[in-house]
């Protein structure tokens, strides 16, 4: 794939960078508004509403259309233009591909040296206002520390991060995890080596975080969990995944691999019997959305498409690099950039679209 010929599309509140799109045959449908054939095409206005993942979409087929983001026109990319196809369809939607949040310092692969010690937890990237609160010491009566937050910082045990409303700040765990707080957030770290495999528990107090989980070295899999004010989310081997927590609920969107989803971590995640929800994610099958406590089924698509355009905001706010890249137009990219590139999951995800006048 060209990466050059990438180009972005702002349709969201927030606004999203959408990569090229590939061609599919799922079959997602809704209330859009009637299709009208011009000139033996149609053309459409992408509506300006929350983006749809396939299985919550419903509708029947012989009315339904399915099309590209490439196929918008470059210098008005709202419209659809010369689709016979689509003449006397009712339901129209258009399939995007995002890059998901760029990757901290990638962990290794196995066999390869850590980036940081496996019993380390330090701050690999910081943008904005970011402060980290030490622990309280129970034999002393001084007020914790607060620390403006810097990179290469070492983060201690049980250390609580603040981001403000303009900062952001990536942790590396180990060399093989990584925690990326959004902005106005506020986590804890725990991290346990003394087992055979170590133990990383992350409480997000307030906002939101991208988390990734890779493989040791050894080939050994951490056990990660992350808690919020209710609810917690339990890493099942490697993954990517999302987590919005508020103080009556925990949202979680994942995008590869598999989560257990419940009201409590136990000590090691493995214990299933704590979970009543589970999730599993690939890069073929799209994003799994889950919420705790459940949603009933009337309200989950609503608050799916709510936590996805959520995470999406967030992760094109962040994605610095990405951006970069692809706003490029000069030169090819370099093979440094292709793989770099290339370690970033990308999601699938569907925007409503209806007749243009």
């Amino acid at each position: 794939m060209n990466l050059r010929s990438s180009f972005a599309v702002f349709l969201l509140a927030g606004g999203l960078l959408l990569a090229r799109a590939q061609e599919s045959d799922t079959s997602p449908g809704s209330d859009a508004q009637a299709l009208v054939p011009v000139n033996q095409a149609t053309r459409f206005l992408l509506s300006n509403t929350l983006p749809h993942l396939a299985d919550s979409i419903t509708g029947s087929m012989e009315n339904r259309v399915i099309l590209r983001a490439g196929e918008f026109q470059q210098e008005d990319q709202a419209i659809v233009t010369q689709l016979p196809q689509a003449k006397g369809r009712q339901e129209a939607w258009v399939q995007m591909n995002n890059y998901w949040i760029e990757p901290v310092t990638p962990p290794p692969g196995q066999g390869e040296a850590l980036i940081v010690p496996i019993d380390d937890m330090r701050v690999a990237e910081v943008e904005g206002e970011v402060t980290l609160i030490e622990s309280a010491n129970e034999s002393s009566k001084a007020k914790p520390r607060q620390i403006e937050v810097n990179e290469d910082m070492e983060v201690p045990e049980a250390a609580t991060l603040n981001t403000a409303a303009t900062g952001s700040v990536a942790i590396m765990v180990g060399g093989h995890t990584s925690v990326r707080l959004v902005p106005n957030s506020q986590a804890q770290f725990h991290y346990d080596v003394s087992g055979p495999v170590p133990r990383l528990e992350v409480t997000i107090l307030r906002g939101s975080a991208f988390c990734k989980v890779g493989k040791l070295p050894t080939g050994h899999i951490p056990d990660v969990g992350v808690r919020g004010p209710v609810g917690s989310a339990a890493s099942i081997g490697s993954s990517d995944f999302f987590v919005q927590t508020d103080p009556v609920s925990l949202h979680v969107c994942l995008v590869r691999g598999r989560l257990l989803i419940g009201d409590a971590i136990p000590l090691a995640v493995g214990n299933m019997d704590w979970y009543p929800s589970d999730a599993e994610a690939t890069m073929d099958t799209g994003p799994q959305i889950r919420h705790w406590p459940k949603p009933t089924p009337d309200t989950k698509s609503r608050m799916d498409a709510q936590v996805l355009n959520f995470a999406l905001h967030q992760a094109d706010n962040l994605n610095v690099k990405i951006k970069a890249l692809l706003s490029s137009a000069t030169s090819p990219l370099s093979s440094d950039d292709q793989a770099y590139l290339a370690q970033v999951p990308r999601i699938t995800w569907y925007a409503q679209a209806a007749a243009f006048p």
